[in-house]
């Protein structure tokens, strides 16, 4: 039972006009938590390009064959962070 400034939106047009209180209380909640699940990915690639490669084939050059921590936070839940991003980025900010 989320206050309705918080909930999801799904349908854009079926929701309605937005007020500027709920626009207010929407931009403070939920874009500091879209920005804090996009800055592992954005992290990612800024040293991906600042290291020119370096850092993923040394992460890829792990001789034991097992997939270490660093690996599953690169490949796996990064990703997932910044597709949770995106969706809080599209389906709990309806404005444009």
């Amino acid at each position: 039972m989320l206050p309705k400034y918080l909930r999801p939106v799904f349908d854009r047009e079926a929701y309605g006009p937005i007020s500027k209180t709920e626009k207010a209380v929407r931009f403070a909640v939920f874009v500091p938590l879209s920005v804090l699940c996009m800055i592992p990915a954005v992290a990612a690639l800024f040293s991906l390009v600042a290291s020119r490669g370096m850092i993923p084939a040394r992460i890829f050059s792990d001789e034991t064959g097992t997939m270490t921590t660093l690996q599953i936070a690169m490949f796996i839940i990064t990703p997932i962070l910044f597709l949770i991003g995106l969706g809080i980025r599209k389906y709990c900010l309806p404005f444009d």
